[in-house]
């Protein structure tokens, strides 16, 4: 589990985004909707209610959309 701990949130969406291209590169792909969902899980408590506010939406936002 990857979590943000101290790192920035853009720190810590990189490396979501670089581990799931390594595991890509050695036939692993994971799919959009694990990495939205393991970035939202590893925020932290300080970010429950931005997550909560999208985890309601019809539609999760695509991890690009995240980074941005």
């Amino acid at each position: 589990d990857i979590k943000r701990e101290t790192r920035t949130v853009l720190e810590y969406l990189n490396e979501i985004k670089s581990v799931s291209e390594q595991l890509a590169a050695i036939g692993h792909p994971v799919s959009d909707k694990d990495k939205v969902q393991q970035a939202l899980s590893g925020l932290g408590t300080e970010f429950d209610i931005f997550c909560t506010t999208l985890e309601v939406l019809p539609v999760l936002p695509s991890f690009e959309d995240l980074v941005e």
